[in-house]
C-alpha cells in the first residue's frame, strides 16, 4: 500500500500520508475509491464521478487517476478484524478478479473501519460528530428501504404543501388570465455552487439596432396560470425512442401529421420544431421557470410522429440531453417527453448570452419551425449576423422576455427576415415564487459538463 492516499470532500482533493487518514475523515474528507467514486482528469480539469461513469469519460478522453491506488483499496478491505496472520498465507487475489458483488462488500467492511476508527479516535470535541456518522452508516439502509415504502405518501405531501405555499404567497389575483402582469418585488435569491471562484468581470455588449422602434411594447404574456404536472418516477438513461412500429399504415407513418402547436401564445402548425432557449445568469426571477414550463407544454402537444430540439444558449450551445446529445431531430414520443421533463430539471444558468453556435445547430437540424427566447440582446451579436444571411427554409419566431424596445428590435428583425413574428412575454407569479424558493445555480466558471467556454475554477489536486 502506498504511503500516501487520495482523499476527498467532493469538492477538493488532496494526497495525504496514510497516518493522517482518521484526521482527514473527521474533517469531511474520504476515499473516493471506498465511496464507489473515482477521480478524472483531461490534463487540465479534473473532475470526481462515479465508478460507473468512468467508460464514458475514457471515452471522452479522461484518464482514471486512482487506477493504480484503488486496487489496494480493495486489499485493505480484504481482511476482516479479528483475522489471524495464519488466514493470509494464501496468495490473495488481485482486485480485477474480485467480484463486483465482492468488492462492494469489502469496501462497505472498509468504510465502517474507519468510520468506527474515527469514532474511537475522536476527542471529546469531535465524538458527537463521529458517532452520529457511524450510526448514519449503520443504519442508512433501513431508513432509505422505510423511505422508499413511503414515498408516494411523502410525494402527495409534498405536492400539497406547494400547493399550499401558492396560495399564501402569491399576493396578487390574476383577473385576466391571459394578460400578466410582471412583479419585480420578488429579490432575486443566488446560489453559488462552485468552491473559490474566480470572479470574471465580463461587460456584456447590446446589439446594435438596425430598426428604429417608435412604438411602445405591452407585454401580454399568453402564460397559462398553472404549472404542468410533471412526472419523473422514470430514470433518465439516455436512451432515444423511435415512433412505436406496427401502429397505422405504411402510407400513414411515411407522411407525418402536422400539429398545432402553442408556445407562449405564437401558435404555428408544422411538423418539425426547434426551440432554443436562453439560460444566461440573467434568466432569473422566474423568467427560466417561466419558459421551461411552456417549453414543455409545447412538446407535450405534438404526436408521435412529429420530431423536436431544445438547445439552450449562454457561453455556449447546450443541445438536447447534453452532455449525451443525439445528431438529429427526436420523435415526439411519450418516453422522449418524459426524458426531456427530466433533462429540463439538470440545466443551471451559465455566464454570457452568445447565440450564434446555438442558432446555426438550429438552422443545421433543418426543421419547419424555429422558436427564439431570450432576456436580452446576444452578446455575440447573433441576431444581426442571421439577419444578414437569413434561412428561406425555416421559420423562426422570436420571443423577448421583459426586454426593452432595443432588444425587441434585434429579435423583430430576427423573425422578420426568416417570415416569423415577433412577441413580448413575461413571467408567471408562481414561477416566481417557484424561482425564488428553488433558485437555480448559476456558473461563472466551468462546473463539469456546464460552462464549457468559462474560465475553469482554480482547485488543483494536491
Amino acid at each position: 500500500m502506498s504511503d500516501l492516499v487520495t482523499v476527498s470532500n467532493g469538492k477538493r482533493f488532496f494526497r495525504i500520508p496514510t497516518g493522517q487518514l482518521p484526521q482527514a475523515q473527521r474533517g469531511g474528507y474520504y476515499r473516493p475509491g471506498v465511496m464507489g467514486r473515482t477521480i478524472v482528469s483531461d490534463g487540465t480539469q479534473i473532475f470526481e464521478i462515479p465508478l460507473e461513469d468512468l467508460p464514458a469519460a475514457t471515452a471522452d478522453g479522461y484518464r482514471d487517476v486512482l487506477a493504480i491506488e484503488r486496487p489496494s483499496i480493495v486489499c485493505d478491505a480484504a481482511d476482516p478484524p479479528g483475522k489471524s496472520s495464519e488466514d493470509t498465507s494464501a496468495p490473495q487475489a488481485s482486485a480485477q478478479t474480485v467480484s463486483a458483488y465482492r468488492r462492494a462488500e469489502l469496501e462497505h467492511e472498509a468504510l465502517h473501519e474507519q468510520l468506527h476508527g474515527a469514532y474511537e479516535e475522536a476527542s471529546l470535541l469531535w465524538k458527537p460528530l463521529a458517532w452520529s456518522r457511524l450510526w448514519w452508516f449503520e443504519h442508512r439502509e433501513g431508513l432509505l428501504d422505510q423511505l422508499r415504502t413511503s414515498g408516494l405518501s411523502i410525494a402527495l405531501h409534498v405536492a400539497l404543501l406547494l400547493l399550499l405555499s401558492t396560495i399564501f404567497l402569491v399576493e396578487e389575483r390574476i383577473s385576466n388570465p391571459d394578460i400578466i402582469t410582471v412583479s419585480t418585488a420578488i429579490e432575486e435569491s443566488i446560489q453559488e455552487v462552485v468552491i473559490e471562484q474566480v470572479e470574471v468581470e465580463v461587460t456584456e455588449p447590446v446589439e446594435e439596432v438596425v430598426e428604429e422602434v417608435t412604438e411602445s411594447i405591452d407585454v401580454t404574456s399568453e402564460v397559462t396560470e398553472q404549472f404542468v404536472s410533471v412526472d419523473l418516477s422514470d430514470s433518465f438513461d439516455g436512451s432515444l425512442l423511435a415512433p412505436p412500429a406496427g401502429e397505422g399504415d405504411g402510407e400513414a407513418m411515411a407522411t407525418p401529421a402536422k400539429a398545432k402547436v402553442q408556445f407562449f401564445g405564437s401558435q404555428t402548425e408544422a411538423v418539425d420544431f426547434v426551440f432554443v432557449i436562453d439560460n444566461s445568469n440573467s434568466m432569473t426571477q422566474g423568467r427560466f421557470e417561466t419558459a421551461l414550463n411552456e417549453l414543455i407544454k409545447a412538446v407535450g402537444k405534438l404526436n408521435k410522429r412529429q420530431k423536436f430540439y431544445v438547445i439552450f444558449y449562454s457561453d455556449t450551445a447546450y443541445p438536447l440531453f447534453h452532455p449525451y446529445s443525439p445528431k438529429t431531430l427526436v420523435p415526439a414520443t411519450a418516453k422522449n417527453k418524459q426524458m426531456l421533463v427530466q433533462w429540463l430539471q439538470t440545466v443551471p444558468l451559465c455566464l454570457r448570452t452568445d447565440g450564434k453556435e446555438a442558432l446555426q445547430l438550429g438552422f443545421n437540424l433543418e426543421p419547419d419551425v424555429m422558436f427564439v427566447l431570450g432576456d436580452g440582446a446576444f452578446t455575440d451579436g447573433a441576431s444581426r449576423y442571421f439577419s444578414q444571411r437569413p434561412n428561406k427554409n425555416v421559420v423562426v419566431h422570436t420571443l423577448g422576455m421583459e426586454v426593452n424596445a432595443k432588444n425587441a428590435a434585434t429579435f423583430k428583425q430576427l423573425a422578420n427576415k426568416h417570415g416569423g413574428t415577433y412577441q413580448d412575454v413575461g413571467v408567471h407569479p408562481q414561477a416566481a415564487v417557484v424561482a425564488k424558493q428553488f433558485p437555480r445555480p448559476k456558473n461563472r466558471t466551468r462546473n463539469g459538463y456546464w460552462g464549457l467556454k468559462l474560465p475553469a475554477n482554480n482547485n488543483k489536486m494536491k
